[in-house]
């Protein structure tokens, strides 16, 4: 027999005892900690979660009249492990994931703010949700389900390294050699709420400010259930689950979901509760493919005080969005023009300026414009607005992806949501590629031209005709150039002499891309590296 099956055969024959000897305290805190896991409702996801899941089974393995030591210690430093790559305190992590988890309340939340929790409704969420009385009703319970949920997870947080190390040594025995080993153990994080808050910022963000109040609010809240009201604000302010984290997301293809149960939320639109099972867990793998939003943690942080020109291009862009959000008519955008001239940056920097009042930026690669539908699906209903960012775009003959954007633009059977818009970037306003040939086949008599040549141009055009509104952003003239050239040295504190600047430029612009807003930044990073 070998010395660890000895060791673990004497600690499994001393569990009883082992925990017995456990301070009633202790005991009381586990038995405690145990319970909240398993009663927790709305956020009963978290168990999917790998940290909270790990946890959960550490404390049943402590608790366990059949305790492994070595599993319990693996277990530790792994809960440890976690916490320290995620920068937080377990505390800090519960609240992280209180904020940005989605259940039957964020999204309530989201719709109602801390209305859902007396069971009124907004006017434009009474329709088809039933009479009043079940509204409030509905309310009730969900408050008093939310308050549940935050008290059991106030008592999750406060789990403490140490109640752990006490049972471990409890279970150690007379064994002095594991006992020193276990008093080595470091701790795991703790909560110092100054670190913490340095520790959990990252570039994209959703309103940070709002995020650190609530989550200070929550760090140093006695009872997290007198807390509900704010955090249902949070929600109606900042959106819920993977909205409430990030500003900026792309559009991947990811393997499919199968629905294993559903919502019906009074006061939310039947079409986003149904597509939320593919978010908040409450779905398992299927075959083929589908397709997520994935957060960008540190998107390009351009915003309009950063660039330079364009200013009339740039506000006929900023009034279409302020009127979106204002939830007034808004018009899809091309935004077309030479290359280098700061339309996808325009598109870029609405996200970073506007995101506190609800906008998210979603980019959807070229490649899968055909998923539009079922983005569109997955935004219905929601509190947010989103636009659909198509960057560079431009088709070939005959491209299904074509077909899919036009129909979704205007004239599909599935309309667009008021709260979703489509911005599009291209070098080309006429966005599919034609043929010298076409324009011959208007009068040609070979039998190897299209017999309506004039129906297939009308069909490629149609396309840049179903935005709303076309910008266009021209290269600049020398005088403009230069104004560029100089407005980015001046904001980087360049002190260079200005006849200088402007002969190094055009010498630049000549060699390489020829003139443009990005052309004159290049410019300066050279100008500034050699300085």
């Amino acid at each position: 027999m070998t010395e660890e099956t000895k060791t673990n055969g004497k600690i499994k024959k001393s569990v009883g005892q082992a925990n017995s000897s456990l301070t009633s305290a202790c005991h009381e805190d586990l038995q405690r900690a145990r319970f909240a896991f398993r009663a927790l409702m709305l956020y009963r996801s978290l168990n999917q979660d790998a940290l909270i899941n790990e946890l959960s089974s550490l404390l049943d393995c402590v608790d366990s009249d059949w305790s492994d030591l070595f599993h319990i210690t693996y277990l530790y430093s792994s809960v440890g492990n976690r916490l320290l790559r995620a920068g937080l305190s377990l505390k800090a992590c519960i609240i992280e994931k209180i904020l940005h988890t989605e259940n039957p309340f964020s999204i309530a939340a989201e719709a109602m703010g801390a209305a859902c929790l007396a069971g009124e409704s907004d006017a434009s969420y009474q329709a088809g949700v039933g009479d009043a009385a079940s509204s409030a009703l509905f309310g009730k319970t969900l408050a008093e389900a939310v308050r549940n949920d935050l008290a059991q997870l106030q008592v999750i947080a406060g789990i403490r390294s140490e109640w752990i190390k006490d049972a471990i040594l409890h279970l150690c025995g007379d064994d002095e050699a594991i006992r020193e080993a276990v008093m080595k153990l470091p701790p795991w994080v703790n909560d110092n709420i100054s670190w913490q808050q340095k520790a959990s910022g990252f570039d994209g963000a959703v309103a940070p400010d709002r995020v650190r109040e609530m989550k200070e609010l929550l760090l140093k809240s006695d009872s997290w259930t007198d807390c509900a009201k704010e955090l249902a604000e949070f929600h109606r302010s900042c959106g819920s689950g993977i909205f409430s984290r990030y500003r900026s997301f792309v559009w991947r293809r990811t393997p499919a979901l199968a629905m294993t149960g559903g919502y019906n939320i009074p006061g939310i639109d039947p079409a986003y509760q149904v597509s939320i099972s593919c978010i908040d867990g409450s779905s398992t793998p299927d075959t083929g493919t589908t397709g997520s939003f994935i957060g960008v943690g540190s998107p390009d942080p351009v915003k309009f005080a950063d660039l330079i020109s364009y200013e009339l291009e740039r506000e006929e862009v900023i009034q279409n969005t302020l009127h979106f959000l204002d939830g007034k008519p808004a018009n899809n955008i091309l935004l077309y023009g030479d290359r280098g001239t700061g339309k996808s940056s325009t598109v870029k920097a609405l996200a970073n300026e506007f995101h506190s009042r609800g906008l998210r930026i979603i980019e959807v690669p070229k490649g899968l414009l055909a998923d539009f539908p079922l983005i569109i699906r997955r935004l219905t209903g929601r509190n947010l607005k989103f636009i659909l960012f198509v960057d560079d775009l431009s088709f070939e003959d005959n491209e299904e992806n074509f077909t899919a954007l036009k129909a979704i633009l205007e004239g599909g059977v599935e309309i667009k949501p008021d709260n979703v818009l489509i911005y599009a970037t291209s070098n080309r306003k006429h966005l599919i590629k034609e043929k010298f040939s076409e324009r011959a086949g208007l009068g040609s008599g070979s039998i190897e031209d299209e017999v309506r040549a004039a129906d297939t141009i009308q069909e490629k055009l149609s396309l840049s005709d179903r935005f709303g509104m076309t910008v266009v952003f021209s290269s600049p003239d020398k005088k403009t150039y230069l104004e560029i050239v100089e407005g980015i040295a001046k904001k980087r504190g360049l002190d260079v002499d200005r006849e200088y600047l402007h002969r190094e430029a055009m010498k630049w612009e000549l060699q390489y891309n020829g003139r443009s807003p990005r052309t004159a930044r290049q410019f300066v990073d050279w100008l500034e590296a050699n300085i």
